[in-house]
């Protein structure tokens, strides 16, 4: 089956990504591919790039990339580009070192923060928040 598929954000910061065709087994697969994505890019262009590389490597293929007047607005599935939630803090390790922290946060509870750690390489690490100096996060 073929897909359609646009980043776009819900401010007018950046512009629509192109439109992306999609060659996917089926619906279900479609909508799987769409639920694990995730990129760290608020641009919509950048992020419909990450898109061809993540729908590669799970065995769908991007077939081609179209304006938006090449497609019927009803196939067409339009996606939200992630904006970053970067914060910054002072971490206290387990062995009593401490470490200014800046991460991009993709999940938090009441225990800790996740995300992508800007620091080392967007590598994905999970941070206590017991161990959060002061217990303050400073948006960046």
């Amino acid at each position: 089956m073929k897909a359609y598929i646009q980043f776009i954000t819900s401010t007018n910061d950046y512009s629509d990504s192109p439109i992306l065709e999609l060659e996917t087994p089926s619906k279900v697969q479609l909508n799987k591919l769409i639920a694990t994505f995730k990129s760290t890019s608020p641009d919509p262009a950048k992020t419909v790039i990450d898109f061809v590389i993540f729908a590669t490597t799970s065995g769908d293929r991007a077939v081609a990339i179209h304006d938006s007047d090449m497609v019927n607005p009803e196939a067409l599935v339009q996606l939200h580009a992630r904006v970053p939630n970067v914060v910054e803090f002072v971490y206290k390790k387990d062995d009593g070192k401490i470490d200014w922290r800046k991460i991009d946060i993709l999940e938090e509870d009441k225990y800790c923060v996740k995300g992508h750690d800007v620091n080392d390489n967007n590598s994905f690490k999970s941070f206590k928040k017991s161990n959060i100096v002061g217990g303050k996060m400073i948006k960046a």
